[in-house]
Formats: C-alpha cells, structure tokens, sequence
C-alpha cells in the first residue's frame, strides 16, 4: 500500500523536530508570500518543507525555489521530499545545502529511526 507522502513526512518529522503543517502562504522578508508545505524546528533552527508527490522527476527549478524561499524567510535551511529527482536538481542541492530525500529514502529512514 502506497501512502500519501504528506503522511510519510509528518510521520518521521514528528519523530525528531517540531513539525507545523502550513495550510497557507508566509510572507517572507522580501514581501513575497511563500507556500511551505511544512517548517520544522530543532533547537532554535528552522527549515522549511516542500512536498512534491509527483509522478514525474522534480528539476533543479523546485530545489531553487526553496532554497530561495528559505532564504527570504531567515531559515536555516530547507528539505524538498519527492518521489524522483533529476540528476542536476541533486547536485544543486548537495552544493547548495537544501536537502533532496526520495520517497524510498524516507521510508527506509523511518524503518531504522
């Protein structure tokens, strides 16, 4: 059975950080409002999420995205969790420091944790 990957995030969020779910955009520093799907904190850290349950490969454009979202609204860093993604989006990530974790990464993640 497939779970919705919303539900596979929160689960293993909740675990280790304090974990808020958005409903809503956030106004960031610039002015620009920002749709996080969730922000966890841990100790005076915040990060922004991005949830993409898509059926295709996610592209550096959505890691660019959070990470200048991230960015405007003062956070530490950012997690962008999806099913696949291009080779050039994991790049720009690690070089980044905004975090790229598959659906399977996740999964296996919350087996062991």
């Amino acid at each position: 059975m497939n779970q919705k990957l919303e539900d596979l995030v929160k689960k293993y969020m909740m675990k280790k950080y304090l974990y808020k779910e958005l409903d809503e955009a956030v106004r960031g520093n610039s002015g620009h409002k920002w749709n996080f799907d969730a922000i966890v904190r841990h100790n005076d850290e915040r990060f922004g999420i991005f949830i993409k349950d898509w059926n295709r490969s996610i592209g550096v454009n959505q890691v660019r995205l959070i990470e200048k979202a991230c960015i405007d609204m003062g956070f530490q860093g950012g997690v962008i969790v999806g099913n696949m993604f291009s080779s050039h989006a994991k790049n720009y990530g690690k070089a980044k420091g905004v975090q790229i974790v598959t659906r399977s990464e996740l999964i296996m993640k919350s087996r062991f944790s």
